[in-house]
């Protein structure tokens, strides 16, 4: 049986503009979705949001140094 993964919210502000993903978590791997693109890592021990926070502020700056924003 297939286990739907829930997915949550998440959202960081860079230099003033919001910017919102969502992340899911599956045995230790966070990742996180963007209209930027994804990127998944083990979670550690950070807070998932916290992580999920740190990988969209990752995907932001690798668009924003491609000039997609």
């Amino acid at each position: 049986m297939k286990q739907t993964l829930m997915a949550f919210e998440v959202s960081v502000d860079v230099l003033g503009t919001p910017h919102v993903g969502t992340y899911s978590v599956d045995r230790g791997l966070i990742t996180v979705r963007s209209l930027y693109g994804s990127d998944s890592t083990q979670l550690g021990k950070l807070p998932e949001e916290t992580a999920a926070r740190i990988l969209l502020r990752e995907l932001v700056d690798k668009a924003k140094a491609r000039g997609e924003w």
